[in-house]
């Protein structure tokens, strides 16, 4: 199959974006986020959930670590709000890498109280 350079397109895929990620251990806890979330004003679109570091011992499944990411469109402090009242274990602002990694910290309202 030949490509057809002429009708490429470049696609840009940000390495970096600004979020609010928190961590769940429980899944009904995550789920309840999502939909708490929802009720706050945060469409679908601007928030992410998926599980890593999942493993199977070849009997059973052992669930990870459940990340619930949030593009806030600046309402960081509203989501931090929310994701600690749904009981998150751990809830960061800030620079977040493709992974998920926040890897540059911001300080907000609801982290200062």
């Amino acid at each position: 199959m030949a490509i057809d350079r002429d009708h490429e397109q470049e696609v840009n895929i940000p390495s970096t974006a600004t979020a609010v990620v928190a961590e769940f251990s429980d899944r009904d806890q995550a789920e309840a986020a999502v939909e708490a979330l929802e009720k706050a004003g945060f469409n679908a679109e601007q928030v992410s959930f998926v599980a890593r570091g999942a493993e199977h011992d070849g009997e059973r499944f052992i669930p990870g670590t459940l990340l619930i990411t949030v593009h806030t469109d600046g309402r960081d402090d509203d989501a931090m709000r929310v994701l600690r009242e749904q009981g998150a274990s751990t809830v960061k602002s800030g620079l977040i890498s493709a992974t998920g990694e926040v890897i540059e910290e911001h300080t907000t309202e609801e982290a200062q109280t």
